[in-house]
């Protein structure tokens, strides 16, 4: 072994990839040379391992013939954060990720956009039969088409079904299936456009009755 990734190791085994970033983006963190520099790292890091708890427990992992394993040093590391969290004691990187410089859009969210962009993938590679997959999409995220038009846009559809989902075997399926469960998740949260033009609604309404 030379120390180099094997090719398509980044898409073929994406737990073992989120591991890698793991560490080094932590070693990084741990010689940043200043706080903003030290805050980038820690994100870096706490999205290596959510990507790998997304990675680990997906479909496609769950279902293979041998799945990968979750690596040990980030499950020891997320035991060492629920514990701090649990015992009040997290650390001030872990609290400013949630403050203003962190990302506004929530990973789960980012994640499920995804799935219902590689829905439209699928159907434009014809693994999938759809006649308006933008508005399957957009119906199923309780969002307007031209927000679909933007997530693809955003998201970018090369390589994107390769990416999460490598084996090609029958696939097709469970794009649209997971598509289909992003998307309630995703309307659940309250960030589907209904959603949040009843928030407005109602602050508007409140106002009117200060």
């Amino acid at each position: 072994m030379d120390g180099k990734s094997p090719v398509g190791a980044h898409t073929n085994f994406p737990v073992a990839a989120a591991a890698r970033r793991f560490l080094e983006a932590n070693a990084r963190w741990k010689q940043a040379a200043s706080a903003a520099e030290s805050l980038n790292f820690a994100r870096a890091t706490y999205q290596a391992i959510a990507d790998a708890c997304h990675a680990y427990a997906s479909p496609i992992n769950q279902t293979r013939a041998l799945p990968e394993r979750f690596p040990d040093h980030i499950s020891m590391t997320l035991f060492l954060l629920v514990e701090a969290a649990l015992t009040g004691n997290r650390t001030q990187s872990f609290e400013e990720l949630f403050e203003q410089h962190a990302p506004r859009q929530h990973f789960m969210a980012r994640t499920d956009i995804q799935r219902g962009c590689a829905y439209v993938c699928a159907v434009k590679a014809k693994e999938l039969s759809d006649s308006a997959p933008i508005l399957t999409v957009a119906t199923w995220f309780g969002v307007n088409r031209r927000t679909v038009h933007n997530w693809l846009k955003a998201v970018g559809d090369r390589d994107l079904l390769a990416k999460l989902y490598p084996d090609e075997t029958n696939r097709g399926v469970t794009i649209e299936s997971v598509a289909k469960l992003a998307g309630a998740r995703y309307r659940e949260s309250g960030r589907g456009q209904m959603a949040v033009r009843a928030r407005a609604s109602k602050r508007r309404r409140s106002k009117k009755h200060v």
